[in-house]
């Protein structure tokens, strides 16, 4: 019995020394949890850090290198809001984005390589990166109540006449700059960065249309000759560009006087070929004619945002100086959500259709109309007012839509009481009503008040984040960016960018004053990359 016991024994210890080699995968000797990163990086090599890889993001960096074994990486920026991220998938080939650096300062990073068995390898390094050019704002959190650590991208507009230079930027919850785009080499660059859902950010410049990714890699670029394109960007789902645009060499008869007119068209565009595929004149629905809001040569409508409706192929736009419209494939105006007052025909020479029969009736919550003086535009009601001069007119999944009503020419005149706000409107097309059914921003007066730019963007918590965009108010001159809970209205997070025009004489023009165009909520790296 003595010697079968032995025998039991060496067959246990013989099928435990097989079990462990088996498991033994991804290392030739013998393992361990910990190892020394040499033992997971392809032999006579070394991880790679270079900061800024592509020349345009200033707190970005790659780290490249090659392993032995298939691993996965996990990577740590650290601080008092690190960034951490995780990459899945295993491979013996890297090039790792880190993204969130802190301007100035002494980076500490830890890299961090897993094998599929369990065994894992740490480094840590050290990346120096430059201060902040003395251009940008000063960031100022005023409010934070959030639960996440957030961070917001700013579609930052510089002074710098004759044209507004673009330098998008990211900050975090505590005011600190995280990322930023240098895009100096173009003498304009106008006020577009678009944040996609690849995490990519598009950028338009003259008749160009370039795709960035997060560490500066130019991935798309189309020139489109016969177009400047202006204020708006989206990929439609057919992943397609559909963009804002002035035609060159376009014209109206504006009170019986032929000028070049601006800002009126959008287009389609195949997003890898550059190839137009549909082109929309705005000329063609509206009436170029009238100049109430506002008008400067040329520029009778001022296209500055679009959206797409995939149940019934049209698009939402909104168009500064005349009002928000929906518009179909076939080049069909649906209808018009502006003051109604002096509306004509449509046409570039005033000789189409009339207008009116397409503008939209405020109603109250009931569905009765307003009367007069509200429909033209004269008077407000408590529960209802047009926009005016708005910007980012968005379209919600529930059909309505949301703006930011900048108040400029309220009521068709420059006098007090100025104000900016959020609004949202419910549409109803069967019988061409509208229905104000949301607002923020009103009760704030001045303080808020911003005659250019701004945003409203609904988060995937409920809550709705606003930016108005360039406020002038007791002797200072900044945004506000406020994330607020809906329907409630209460502050979850606020922050003031004080802006310092170095370039500029704060006159407001956006050539000669500092603004921030749009503003999102964003995680640094891409979702699901």
């Amino acid at each position: 019995m003595k010697s079968y016991s032995h025998i039991g024994r060496f067959i246990i210890s013989v099928m435990f020394i097989l079990f462990v080699a088996l498991m033994n995968s991804c290392k030739e000797d013998e393992p361990t949890d910990h190892v020394d990163i040499s033992e997971l990086l392809k032999t006579g090599t070394s991880i790679d850090v270079t900061k800024n890889p592509n020349g345009i993001t200033p707190l970005c960096a790659e780290m490249s290198f090659e392993t032995k074994f298939a691993v996965k990486v996990d990577l740590e920026v650290k601080g008092n809001l690190p960034v951490l991220k995780s990459w899945s998938t295993y491979s013996k080939s890297h090039t790792v984005p880190v993204i969130g650096l802190y301007p100035g300062r002494e980076n500490e990073i830890t890299l961090t390589l897993s094998c599929e068995d369990g065994r894992y390898a740490e480094k840590n390094f050290v990346i120096v990166t430059d201060s902040l050019p003395a251009y940008f704002p000063q960031v100022n959190i005023q409010q934070d109540n959030m639960t996440e650590d957030a961070m917001f991208m700013t579609t930052m507009v510089y002074a710098d006449n004759p044209y507004p230079r673009l330098e998008p930027f990211i900050f975090d919850r505590q005011g600190n700059i995280r990322w930023w785009m240098d895009l100096s080499e173009f003498e304009s660059n106008g006020n577009m960065a678009e944040r996609m859902e690849n995490g990519n950010t598009v950028i338009v410049n003259d008749n160009r249309i370039m795709e960035y990714s997060m560490t500066g890699e130019l991935v798309n670029d189309l020139t489109i000759p016969g177009y400047k394109f202006h204020n708006g960007i989206t990929v439609l789902p057919n992943d397609n560009y559909a963009c804002l645009a002035t035609k060159v060499g376009a014209t109206i008869l504006h009170n019986d006087a032929e000028v070049n007119s601006v800002k009126d068209h959008f287009l389609e565009i195949e997003r890898n070929s550059g190839t137009i595929l549909q082109e929309w004149n705005l000329q063609d629905v509206l009436d170029v004619n009238r100049n109430d809001v506002a008008y400067s040569e040329g520029d009778w409508l001022h296209l500055n945002a679009i959206s797409y409706w995939i149940s019934d192929d049209t698009y939402v736009l909104s168009g500064r100086n005349q009002g928000v419209i929906k518009i179909g494939r076939s080049n069909d105006l649906h209808w018009i959500l502006a003051p109604h007052y002096n509306w004509g025909n449509s046409g570039s020479d005033a000789s189409g259709f009339p207008t009116m029969p397409y503008l939209l009736t405020a109603v109250d919550a009931s569905g009765q109309a307003y009367n007069d003086n509200v429909q033209l535009g004269y008077q407000t009601s408590s529960n209802f007012e047009w926009p005016w001069g708005q910007h980012a007119s968005t379209l919600l999944d529930n059909g309505n839509i949301v703006v930011f009503d900048n108040g400029m020419n309220r009521g068709f005149e420059d006098e007090d009481p100025k104000y900016s706000r959020a609004v949202e409107y419910a549409v109803n097309e069967s019988d061409t009503t509208v229905q104000q059914v949301w607002e923020y921003g009103k009760d704030r007066g001045d303080e808020f008040y911003s005659p250019f730019g701004g945003d409203v963007d609904v988060l995937d918590n409920g809550n709705r984040l606003i930016t108005s965009g360039t406020i002038n108010y007791t002797n200072s001159h900044y945004a506000t960016i406020v994330e607020i809970t809906y329907p409630g209205n209460t502050a979850a997070f606020e922050a003031n960018l004080y802006f310092q025009d170095i370039d500029g004489n704060n006159t407001g023009a956006p050539e000669t004053s500092d603004m921030i165009y749009r503003a999102e909520k964003i995680s640094l790296y891409p979702e699901g990359e």
